[in-house]
């Protein structure tokens, strides 16, 4: 039988969940108290213009004479920043229901990755340790609290990095 201390209910497992839904709780209540960036604004009018289908998918815009072709981003983001646009209205803008969810495949991505580069011997429940990181960081805070395209190219980072260390296993 394993002990405590390695055990999947062990002490570590428990401060891995307090520093998830904390680094969770301090970035959803700077999502709401915070303005976003200009950045987010516009991927934010972006995504509102292909929510309305005015423009049609393809063609990018954020109004008909600032920006009337909206290129050099990656449109993925926005298609998908579109779809938060078909929920229910909630009290606070649509854009943060895609970043806060990138923001919680993040850490769980973040843990995985810990967890997958551990020593078969060592405790694999410390993934406290990189979300800790993670939460003091404060460029990474501003940018899930802000709606940026970087979100989703961390998410598409990290899995990359997962995928390519468990395709050796």
């Amino acid at each position: 039988p394993k002990d405590a201390i390695t055990s999947p209910r062990g002490p570590h497992r428990a401060l891995s969940l307090v520093v998830f839904f904390t680094a969770l709780w301090f970035i959803f209540l700077k999502m709401l108290s915070e303005p976003t960036f200009f950045d987010g604004i516009t991927y934010g009018a972006v995504a509102q213009n292909l929510a309305t289908a005015s423009q049609g998918y393809w063609n990018l815009s954020y109004t008909a004479t600032i920006f009337p072709s909206f290129v050099g981003h990656p449109p993925f983001f926005l298609w998908l920043l579109r779809l938060t646009f078909f929920l229910p209205q909630l009290p606070f803008p649509p854009e943060f229901c895609l970043n806060f969810f990138l923001l919680i495949a993040t850490l769980i991505l973040i843990q995985k990755l810990w967890i997958s580069v551990q020593h078969n011997d060592a405790p694999t429940f410390s993934a406290w340790i990189p979300l800790s990181l993670f939460l003091i960081t404060p460029i990474l805070r501003e940018s899930f609290s802000s709606a940026l395209i970087d979100n989703l190219l961390c998410l598409f980072n990290l899995l990359t990095v997962l995928l390519l260390l468990n395709c050796g296993k």
